[in-house]
């Protein structure tokens, strides 16, 4: 999946480039889009970003969530939150889940009408 795809989705819902929990979105999606990390441990995957970007798991964690919850909140972002991460706020791990199936669909309806 290309880098550039996931943070013109992340834009699109209203997240800022400059916010931490961006860079950290984007580097789960293209960890999930891996072999290693299809069935992740998610409490693994946020450590694995936290020591990339030289913080925690934690903070790494919390930035995604806070990250979530400002797309959630975009005004004029509606139907483009609701298709790719809900409003249903449940957990990190089901929006990031749900992000990257929906990104991973559109590549592959990409790839069948090329």
């Amino acid at each position: 999946m290309k880098k550039e795809r996931i943070d013109d989705t992340l834009l699109s819902m209203g997240i800022s480039a400059g916010t931490k929990g961006f860079k950290y979105i984007t580097e789960a999606i293209m960890l999930l889009d891996t072999e290693e990390w299809r069935c992740p441990k998610w409490t693994a995957l946020y450590n694995k970003i936290g020591e990339k970007y030289g913080t925690t798991w934690i903070l790494a964690e919390r930035a995604i969530r806070r990250a979530f919850e400002v797309a959630r909140g975009a005004k004029g972002k509606y139907e483009t939150v609701e298709y790719y991460i809900g409003f249903t706020y449940t957990s990190n791990s089901a929006s990031l889940s749900q992000l990257y199936l929906m990104l991973k669909r559109e590549e592959k309806n990409e790839e069948s009408n090329a």
